[in-house]
């Protein structure tokens, strides 16, 4: 099966959202740029992991000197996001995912 990459350069929203009953929910993670809406099943224990990957990477970019990535201690209340998954269409369920994070290079002119 050929790998699928989604890259977001700067999305809208990126949420992980369940739907049915506890014991028998479907997790998602969706990502919104735009108009552009990409819903991805995954399972529970990959929804966790991805969090505690995000973490990881939040913790470590806040210790850069001078914060250059205005990383926040703590999330800010405008930025909590309990709101529904939007249209659910699931373009397919998760295998295998990775996370990353590269440094933006400066410009030079």
């Amino acid at each position: 099966m050929p790998t699928r990459v989604h890259e977001f350069a700067w999305p809208d929203r990126v949420v992980v959202g369940t739907i049915g009953l506890p014991g028998a929910r479907t997790f998602y993670l969706q990502v919104r740029a735009g108009t552009q809406i990409v819903t991805v099943a995954l399972e529970k224990e990959q929804s966790a992991l991805l969090a505690e990957k995000i973490d990881e990477i939040l913790d470590q970019l806040i210790t850069v000197e001078g914060n250059p990535f205005s990383v926040p201690t703590g999330t800010p209340v405008e930025l909590v996001d309990n709101d529904q998954l939007e249209s659910v269409e699931e373009q397919f369920r998760t295998g295998a995912m990775s996370l990353g994070w590269t440094q933006p290079r400066p410009r030079s002119y």
